[in-house]
C-alpha cells in the first residue's frame, strides 16, 4: 500500500514538473512580450508561480465559458505575474474620496433612444493604456472632456492625461486620485494636448505650459445622483460621455478579454 501511494505521489510530481517544462517557452514569451525583467532568481521563481496559477485559473474559467456556464472569456495579460494586491494598487481610484460638485444633475424626463453609442459618432478616442500607474481617474476625466470638446468644436482632439497626473495636487501613481480633483484643477488651468505633454506612466514634476494649451479648461461639472440609472442613461445621451469609476475587485476584471 505504501509503495502504491509513494508511486502515485511521485507520478503526480513528475507530471507537474513535465507540465511546467512544456509551459516554459510560453513563460519566456510572456516575459519578452511584456518587458519583464526580475532582479533575482528568487523573484523570477515567485513571478513564475503566480503566472502559472493565473494561467490555470484562466484555462479553467474558459472551459466553463466553452460549456456555456459563463458568458465571458478571460486571457493572460501583463498582470499575470502579479499578486491581487499589486493589481489592485494600480486601480488608481481613491475610494475614500467623495465627489465634490456645486450642483447635481437633474433629469429632464425627455424620451431617450433605445441605445446610444458615442463611438459610432466618432466622438471618442480609442481606449488608451494607463500602464502601471494608478491614473485611471485622469484617463476617465480626459475621455469625458474630449467628447465635450468634440460637441462644441466638431473636432476630436487628444488631451494630456500626464498633465493631470503631474499637476493635480494630492495624487500619485501609487495612491491614485479622483476625477473631481481633475475637474477642479481644470477650472483654473488650461489643458495641453497629448502630443505636447505625452503620457509617461509615472508622476513627474508639473511641466504645464500655458502657452501650449489646446483648450481653456473646464467651466463647470456636476455630479450624477447616486443609484439612478435613468439619470445616467439620460446624461450619456443628452450631455456626453460621463466620467465614472468601475469597481474591479472581482479578479475576472483583470483578465477580461
Amino acid at each position: 500500500m505504501k509503495l502504491v501511494l509513494l508511486f502515485a505521489t511521485l507520478f503526480a510530481v513528475s507530471c507537474l514538473a513535465s507540465d511546467e517544462l512544456e509551459l516554459q517557452p510560453k513563460w519566456e514569451l510572456f516575459k519578452s512580450e511584456h518587458g519583464k525583467n526580475y532582479e533575482t532568481e528568487t523573484e523570477n521563481q515567485m513571478r513564475h508561480k503566480l503566472w502559472l496559477d493565473n494561467l490555470r485559473m484562466v484555462e479553467e474559467h474558459n472551459k466553463r465559458y466553452e460549456n456555456g456556464e459563463v458568458t465571458y472569456y478571460l486571457a493572460q495579460n501583463r498582470f499575470s505575474d502579479m499578486t491581487t494586491e499589486e493589481r489592485e494598487q494600480m486601480n488608481g481610484f481613491r475610494m475614500d474620496e467623495r465627489p465634490v460638485a456645486e450642483s447635481e444633475y437633474v433629469r429632464s424626463g425627455e424620451k431617450l433612444d433605445e441605445s446610444w453609442d458615442w463611438r459610432t459618432k466618432n466622438a471618442v478616442n480609442p481606449v488608451r493604456d494607463q500602464g502601471y500607474c494608478g491614473s485611471c481617474w485622469a484617463f476617465s476625466s480626459i475621455a469625458a472632456i474630449e467628447t465635450q470638446y468634440w460637441l462644441q468644436k466638431s473636432s476630436l482632439k487628444s488631451f494630456s492625461e500626464q498633465q493631470l497626473v503631474d499637476c493635480v495636487l494630492g495624487t500619485d501613481c501609487k495612491n491614485g486620485g479622483h476625477m473631481y480633483l481633475a475637474f477642479r484643477y481644470l477650472r483654473g488651468n488650461g489643458l495641453q494636448s497629448r502630443d505636447s505633454y505625452p503620457y509617461l506612466d509615472l508622476k513627474t514634476r508639473c511641466k504645464y505650459d500655458p502657452t501650449k494649451i489646446a483648450m481653456n479648461g473646464v467651466a463647470n461639472y456636476v455630479q450624477l445622483p447616486h443609484f439612478d440609472e435613468v439619470a445616467l442613461a439620460e446624461a450619456i445621451q443628452k450631455v456626453g460621455v460621463i466620467s465614472i469609476a468601475v469597481n474591479t475587485k472581482n479578479e475576472d476584471f483583470h483578465f477580461y478579454a
